[in-house]
């Protein structure tokens, strides 16, 4: 298993129940309203590569939804890419928006 430290200076963020346990999602945002910096932890299984590449293609993403979703299925089509925990994808952009509406 492996596991990030968590980043400082994120001043947004989530927590989503999971089959596991839960989805914490941290994040800076711009003047824009995109993602600036996002970290995702919690009680899930996937491979370092799907978490940074995700993490990676979120930044940037408008704070929509259907953004959100897109960069989430995007990347999650690909085979290598897995996350075992998280009963549908949707909970990744329902998270994040949770996040930002709620702190608001």
């Amino acid at each position: 298993l492996y596991s990030w430290p968590l980043q400082s200076g994120l001043t947004f963020h989530a927590t989503t129940p999971i089959s596991l346990g839960n989805l914490d999602v941290r994040f800076t945002v711009t003047p824009e309203q995109t993602l600036k910096n996002i970290q995702l932890s919690g009680d899930f299984l996937a491979p370092p590569a799907t978490i940074m590449l995700l993490q990676h293609r979120l930044r940037g993403c408008p704070l929509e939804y259907n953004a959100l979703w897109e960069v989430a299925e995007r990347t999650f089509l690909q085979p290598q890419h897995y996350i075992l925990g998280l009963r549908h994808m949707r909970i990744v952009p329902d998270t994040i928006l949770k996040g930002y509406t709620g702190q608001l």
